[in-house]
């Protein structure tokens, strides 16, 4: 059981929050100014294997939406996606439509007053973003946002609902939003909340979602639901509520559409405890999650193991790969081999990476953020195909 003393949970829920500020001090702007802080960013690949990506950049006035686009050349030059001044445009979803065109949804603050926001790529600019009512729920944010194959939308955040923060979710049908639905329990404590929602559409259009649901204090696990097609089932529990935080969950669905479930929890105690990547997946066959199972490096390793993303490659083996804080420091990775996850490599090393992102495609792209180079475009990435060195703490 991962236990830990009360005191470094509070500070580690203080430090992670519900959205990560990367710092990026010194970096250039398409417009001209500079990045205080990364507060979001997310990419995608097109159905033709085109890779873009969106993020959101706080100049310590207000934070803007900027985008690019990689090609051989490497990125070119961010452009905005809305000039928004004075409203804090954070936390970007980026998905492809299933006719290829690309669109973003955002959470925007101006004050007290915070707004759901989604675009589409227009050929030669990005539309003027439109407003999707969150209600029943007030102050969105952190929406997620995943394409369904009859060219619909899935889009979900996490809402108040006038007594704690809910998930909610609602479709878009191609010609009109339908009405949100909170997913999940409702809670009755004030203090609790739900947080950090992950959505994955299957090839019949039937959505997964997983978030983190606080189930006490200093407790919080990741819990799921799926859509039935009437829907959302009861929400479903797969860490273990054992008294210390799961969070950071990454969702991705295998071949046959069954969700696998990664996310980053406590092992051990006291000043011995660190983070390291679990996951459990979805058996059909009995329609309950597997027991979690830690995926990462052995627990006594004096390191912090965060922000797993997981896919799938297009012969349907999973791939991993996480954030590793030293020293030293990068991005581990590993494969299923016969249905055992293969020791950890390093994909990345000596780099101070906190938000690695996996991408499907043969081979795999990993992105992340890139805390060092000062460039215009703050990600860097890399193919991944057969690394062999095997991550040495």
């Amino acid at each position: 059981m991962k236990r830990c003393y009360f005191i470094r949970f509070l500070i580690v829920l203080v430090v992670i929050g519900p959205v990560a500020m990367v710092s990026l001090n010194g970096v250039s702007t398409a417009a001209g100014e500079t990045v205080v802080d990364l507060r979001g960013f997310s990419a995608a690949l097109s159905p033709r294997g085109e890779l873009w990506a969106v993020w959101s950049a706080d100049n310590g006035r207000d934070a803007e939406l900027f985008f690019s686009r990689w090609t051989d050349q490497g990125w070119q030059p961010p452009q905005p996606v809305y000039v928004n001044p004075m409203a804090w445009d954070d936390t970007p979803s980026l998905a492809f439509a299933a006719n290829g065109t690309p669109w973003v949804a955002w959470s925007s603050a101006q004050g007290e007053d915070r707004r759901l926001l989604l675009s589409r790529w227009l050929g030669y600019r990005w539309s003027r973003p439109e407003e999707v009512s969150p209600a029943p729920s007030t102050r969105p944010r952190q929406p997620a946002l995943a394409a369904a194959p009859d060219g619909g939308f899935w889009l979900a955040w996490v809402g108040f609902d006038g007594n704690d923060d809910e998930i909610y979710a609602r479709r878009w049908d191609g010609l009109t939003w339908l009405p949100a639905e909170q997913v999940g329990r409702d809670d009755t404590d004030p203090l609790a909340y739900d947080t950090q929602p992950r959505l994955a559409v299957d090839g019949k259009g039937h959505p997964w979602l997983a978030w983190v649901s606080s189930q006490g204090l200093f407790d919080d696990a990741v819990v799921a639901s799926r859509w039935t097609g009437a829907g959302w089932s009861p929400e479903m529990p797969v860490s273990a509520p054992d008294g210390t935080p799961d969070v950071w969950p990454s969702l991705a669905l295998d071949g046959q559409g069954q969700p696998w479930l990664t996310w980053q929890g406590l092992v051990g105690e006291g000043t011995d405890a660190h983070w390291r990547i679990y996951l459990a997946h979805w058996q059909a066959d009995a329609a309950a999650w597997s027991a979690e199972e830690m995926v990462s490096s052995p627990a006594g390793l004096p390191v912090e193991e965060q922000r797993p993303s997981l896919t799938f490659g297009s012969d349907g083996t999973p791939h991993l790969a996480w954030a590793v804080l030293g020293p030293p420091s990068g991005i581990a990775y590993t494969t299923w081999q016969k249905g055992i996850p293969s020791p950890p490599v390093w994909a990345v090393e000596q780099a101070a990476a906190e938000a690695p992102l996996l991408l499907a495609a043969d081979p795999l792209w990993l992105l992340w953020t890139d805390l060092t180079a000062g460039t215009a475009v703050p990600l860097s990435l890399i193919h991944i195909s057969e690394p062999t060195r095997l991550l040495s703490i």
